[in-house]
């Protein structure tokens, strides 16, 4: 019998890279987006309190995208647990109406998107600029990625970078 978990904690979690998501983001926070834009960012607290969510989650990556880590820092970020709630269990009642037999071929093995991606790129452009800003404090986080990290905050759209910093 397969199971799918709709409860992100019950996937495995590396808690050597939440402290390190933790650190770089600071605060527990959560986008305000509308119609794609960022229009804000909501601050929820102190980020030892949030929950680290997978932009792209585990489970599809796992099974969709088996060469990508999961647990990149430009797919992690700390978010408040009422909204990563919203996102991880939304879109059931969303697109499927609690339909398991659809969900299990159409997201877990047809590869379609199962959670909301409305926040998606808001919350990866978000992720770049804290992952490139944290580098410049300190130099030996995440090493791997620093290349990469440096590269796609160079390609992000200027007017993005900007309003992300007005807000934050």
């Amino acid at each position: 019998m397969e199971v799918i978990s709709l409860n992100p904690t019950e996937q495995k979690r590396d808690p050597y890279i939440r402290a390190k998501i933790v650190a770089r983001d600071k605060y527990t926070t959560f986008p305000f987006v509308v119609n794609g834009r960022l229009e804000g960012i909501n601050y929820f607290g102190d980020a030892k309190y949030g929950n680290c969510h997978h932009i792209s989650p585990l489970y599809f990556l796992k099974r969709h995208r088996p060469g990508v880590d999961p647990n990149h820092p430009l797919n992690l970020m700390i978010i408040d647990g009422q909204n990563h709630n919203t996102i991880h269990k939304d879109w059931y009642e969303r697109y499927y109406g609690c339909n398991t037999e659809l969900v299990k071929q159409e997201v877990y093995y047809g590869g379609k998107v199962g959670w909301i991606s409305d926040y998606d790129d808001v919350l990866t452009g978000m992720a770049i600029i804290r992952s490139y800003d944290y580098i410049q404090e300190d130099p030996t986080w995440f090493v791997p990625y620093q290349s990469e990290i440096v590269y796609h905050y160079e390609m992000l759209e200027p007017d993005f970078v900007y309003r992300y910093r007005a807000f934050s």
